[in-house]
């Protein structure tokens, strides 16, 4: 990265049917996950540069992908309406998260919990139980557009969350209350991130700016 050099190129067969969607690298950096246009997740190990196998179970695009802390599951989201949470090591199905209303386009845990919390096209934010597949609580509705992303404060229960009505929401999941609302720019809000320990946001955005937040 410091030098901006390429170090490896990497062509999944994935790439070479609909193309790739989304990227996920794993906590021990050994694996790389692809999702595919066509629904499919691959599996790459990046320790021998090959293809170890296909995760089958969504039917569409596959928006997002994250790897749980454990770095042994990782949860999957879907134009199909699904998250579903998968087993690294078997490359099998665990279960799916249902009860969205339209494209699911984020998926992430909350670090040491085993809470996912999913956001969607239907302008709701579910918050699950990963060992039930049951929803923790009602949906979180604040938004009035699609939800494009979410993110989590390290170290917190602190949730970001990003949508089409030019908003940027803070949530306490444990009180599952809208704490701020962020109304400031008119540029469409379509992705963000964290920095480092949490103190900077980091937002996408759909005229190719990126903002930096104090998250103070």
């Amino acid at each position: 990265i410091t030098s901006g050099t390429e170090v490896n190129r990497i062509i999944p067969s994935i790439a070479n049917s609909d193309g790739i969607s989304c990227l996920s690298y794993s906590p021990n950096s050994e694996y790389l996950l692809a999702g595919g246009i066509n629904g499919e997740i691959l599996l790459f190990n990046l320790l021998t540069d090959q293809e170890e196998y296909f995760f089958y179970g969504h039917q569409d695009w596959v928006n997002q992908i994250n790897f749980l802390q454990n770095g042994d599951q990782f949860v999957s989201a879907s134009r199909d309406g699904l998250a579903i949470l998968w087993d690294l090591n078997s490359g099998r199905f665990i279960r799916s998260f249902v009860g969205h209303n339209g494209d699911v386009r984020s998926a992430i845990q909350i670090a040491n919990t085993n809470l996912i919390i999913t956001g969607s096209e239907d302008q709701e934010i579910i918050v699950w139980n990963s060992e039930t597949g049951e929803a923790v609580g009602s949906p979180l509705k604040g938004h009035l557009g699609p939800i494009n992303d979410l993110a989590i404060l390290p170290n917190t229960n602190y949730l970001l969350s990003c949508a089409e009505d030019n908003t940027l929401q803070v949530w306490d999941v444990n009180r599952q209350q809208l704490m701020h609302r962020y109304t400031d720019l008119s540029d469409l809000f379509t992705s963000l991130q964290f920095a480092g320990s949490g103190k900077r946001v980091i937002t996408g955005h759909s005229s190719g700016i990126g903002y930096i937040w104090s998250a103070s």
